[in-house]
């Protein structure tokens, strides 16, 4: 009699490696009446599931957007406060024909290119890096989302100091004998950049992070006019650690690692007006490419 045992895939014998510890259910995860996983008839809205997020896919869409425009894919790990970018070495590959994920699929990776082209196309840029002092950091940390907080400290220094403006910013942190410390890149909009208005508005970010003290006052804060497409790679270069399947795959990291957030909530955020020009900016993109796929598909196809 010959017995077939089912050998386990290599993706199931991973996720084993991977348990990390049991994993508790609470009641208000179980169906009932008054919560969004009930599956009585009184309960009338339900939460939607959130859209998949394809990282690689994204990437392709965004190169191929590039090669259209005349850019080429920049490194993340450029050095200075602006990105670089190239001229293209390559024709835009034809054997994707799916058409590009929605802005509500996209990574945060495509939402700051978007946001960065929203920003020039509406004046002047400015592109800063600031750091957080290891107190405000502190408090951030201590909310479990610094984001939001942070956000929030950083719209009302700069709309104090420089009135309504738009701009985008991704939170990155970094370890330093065995503390984690929060900083942001991002750009904004000032209308005639004189040299006093960027006092101003190094003055509000320093203000919303909270000052260093002495000498290392003058290195917190990095402003540089008019950042290329590179600088939009370079402030969303670890974004990609947000996403929930990465979150879930280095959570057993140990801490520190440059793999594992130690927050939660997003690293990502932008001004309502550079959102809704994104959006739009994003979806002739996807149209661009998309018509460029099908052209490149019709030409190979015998």
């Amino acid at each position: 009699m010959l017995i077939i045992r089912k050998i386990p895939s290599v993706s199931a014998q991973a996720e084993a490696h991977q348990y990390c510890a049991p994993v508790s259910v609470s009641l208000a995860d179980l169906p009932t009446p008054t919560n969004d996983n009930a599956t009585s008839s009184d309960v009338q809205k339900k939460r939607r599931a959130p859209r998949r997020v394809s990282l690689l896919a994204d990437r392709q869409f965004l190169n191929e957007y590039k090669a259209l425009r005349g850019i080429a894919p920049v490194q993340a790990g450029v050095s200075g406060i602006v990105g670089r970018s190239y001229a293209p070495t390559h024709s835009l590959p034809a054997f994707m024909t799916k058409a590009p994920r929605p802005w509500s699929s996209a990574t945060d990776e495509t939402k700051a290119h978007f946001g960065l082209e929203a920003l020039q196309a509406l004046g002047s840029v400015v592109a800063f890096t600031v750091w957080a002092s290891q107190k405000i950091s502190d408090r951030a940390y201590a909310t479990g989302a610094p984001l939001p907080w942070l956000r929030k400290r950083v719209a009302e220094a700069l709309n104090n100091a420089l009135g309504p403006i738009e701009w985008l910013a991704s939170i990155e942190e970094e370890w330093k004998d065995g503390t984690p410390r929060l900083h942001f890149h991002g750009a904004l909009i000032l209308d005639n950049p004189s040299r006093r208005r960027l006092v101003r508005a190094r003055q509000a970010l320093r203000c919303a992070l909270g000052s260093w003290a002495g000498e290392a006052m003058k290195r917190q804060v990095k402003l540089k006019l008019d950042p290329d497409c590179g600088w939009a790679s370079y402030l969303g270069k670890r974004t990609w650690l947000a996403l929930p399947g990465i979150r879930d795959r280095f959570a057993c990291a140990r801490p520190g690692s440059p793999w594992r957030l130690s927050f939660d909530g997003p690293v990502l955020t932008m001004t309502n007006g550079i959102r809704a020009l994104a959006k739009e900016l994003h979806q002739q993109a996807r149209e661009a490419v998309q018509e460029a796929r099908q052209r490149a598909t019709a030409t190979e196809s015998p």
